[in-house]
């Protein structure tokens, strides 16, 4: 119980604690792992850096000693306050379409983006607005798409070919990307293999640097002598 209760952090507790305490595998709770950091990127998303205070730890402990999530967010994502803002900022150019939970996952399905959960079940928005008991993973599989959605957007194939062909050549026949996924990878690929040349090339010409001052140093000297 105490290593679980590690987890929970009352506001600035541990604003001046270094130490960071590991939860024990076995009271690991991989569920709310993700929704927290799932929930990091969302607010991330509305707020950028001035996430509010009261939302920097997403969890409080009640009197049983079992942790929720706190009120606040509860109410701003079963109303999907927090899920407009969030595509309001991703999707600027469609700020009009962002008017509740259905709105959008047609949207995202009109992307090829499908919201449904672990069981690969469709999550409705019923399931999104309860709040008693809060659906969890309707919730994380809502956030998983609105990642999806922001990575096409901002990591598309077009995009980071264009990129790419900013500062190295590859054969287009055999190595375009296609997926985002895949995308990014060809990206972090090409940055590794430029970086990689650059430092062979940059350590070549100064061994060569080096050897042509010690090689001018030996010549004054004869000369002197």
């Amino acid at each position: 119980m105490a290593a679980r209760n590690s987890v929970l952090m009352s506001d600035g507790e541990n604003e001046d604690n270094d130490v960071i305490e590991l939860v024990a595998q076995e009271d690991y709770d991989s569920e709310r792992a993700k929704l927290r950091a799932s929930l990091a990127w969302l607010l991330s998303k509305v707020y950028g850096a001035d996430v509010p205070r009261e939302m920097h730890d997403p969890f409080y402990e009640t009197s049983q000693g079992q942790l929720a999530l706190r009120p606040v967010l509860v109410n701003m994502m079963s109303s999907s306050e927090l899920y407009c803002q969030a595509c309001a900022k991703i999707f600027p150019e469609t700020h009009a379409q962002w008017s509740g939970h259905w709105s959008i996952i047609q949207v995202l399905s009109r992307k090829g983006i499908y919201v449904t959960d672990t069981h690969e079940s469709s999550v409705t928005e019923t399931v999104l607005v309860q709040t008693a008991p809060f659906k969890l993973r309707a919730h994380v599989a809502l956030i998983d798409a609105l990642m999806r959605a922001y990575l096409c957007e901002v990591a598309s194939v077009e995009k980071v070919v264009k990129a790419v062909r900013g500062f190295t050549s590859f054969p287009a026949s055999s190595e375009l990307p296609g997926s985002p996924e895949e995308a990014l990878q060809f990206w972090i690929n090409k940055v590794c293999a430029l970086i990689t040349r650059d430092g062979v090339t940059a350590c070549h010409r100064g061994k060569q640097l080096l050897e042509g001052d010690a090689g001018q140093k030996v010549l004054v000297t004869t000369s002197s002598t």
